[in-house]
């Protein structure tokens, strides 16, 4: 074995690793700044500051404008994909989540644990019901549900109404999209109204203007399960 290699110690050259956004017009663009600022440092004159501080800036802006673009690219190309781009943020943000699992050092605390949460999870749900009445029932309406004897048609304003106030969301079943059928309402409305209406119609009352007592029982629960006027 060489003398060398015995005295002599075994040293590790550190490498930072680049940055993604890093591209190589800054690269080129850094090393012209340092030379701008080399020859300055030598000559200091006005017109090897002015460079200088002219490359500096524009060094500057470029990485801040890479930054951008870089990370909205990487943003866009996860955005149809909630759990990804939860992902990604929280991979740009340096956020660990957190473990589901309570610590513990065995299986039986860990299991007592489990049971413990949901006993005291329960307890204090049924807590706040202890203080309601027991002689109500739960399926009670709490108003007086309006008479449903005759089917009353619905208007093309409360239909476009509706329209109007869907969210932006679809899936790929959907026959057209929220944001193009928002875009047609005005179009639309009297076809989709005749349409509902004629569906109503026949469902509730069979074609001869009789409500069935299944839609009156229906309209009934509802208004048991909402304090608010039904229609």
């Amino acid at each position: 074995m060489p003398q060398s290699s015995t005295n002599s110690p075994i040293l590790s050259k550190r490498t930072s690793k680049s940055s993604p956004w890093f591209t190589s017009t800054l690269h080129a663009l850094r090393a012209s700044v340092h030379r701008a600022e080399n020859l300055y440092k030598r000559t200091h004159t006005t017109l090897s500051w002015s460079s200088f501080k002219s490359l500096r800036n524009r060094y500057h802006n470029l990485i801040i404008t890479s930054k951008k673009q870089y990370y909205s690219n990487l943003i866009f190309a996860v955005s149809d994909n909630p759990r990804r781009l939860w992902q990604t943020v929280n991979k740009l943000l340096c956020l660990k989540s957190a473990s589901p699992l309570p610590t513990s050092t065995s299986f039986t605390s860990l299991a007592d644990s489990f049971a413990s949460f949901f006993t005291d999870k329960i307890s204090k749900l049924r807590l706040p019901l202890g203080a309601l009445s027991t002689t109500m029932s739960p399926h009670s309406p709490l108003i007086t549900p309006p008479s449903f004897s005759t089917f009353k048609p619905a208007t093309e304003t409360e239909i476009s109404k509706i329209l109007l106030n869907f969210p932006n969301k679809q899936s790929d079943s959907d026959p057209i999209p929220t944001w193009l059928l928002n875009k047609c309402a005005s179009v639309l409305v009297r076809i989709i109204t005749n349409i509902v209406n004629l569906s109503l119609s026949w469902y509730c009352t069979g074609g001869n203007g009789q409500v069935k007592e299944t839609c009156q029982r229906l309209v009934e629960d509802q208004c048991s399960k909402k304090e608010e006027q039904c229609w």
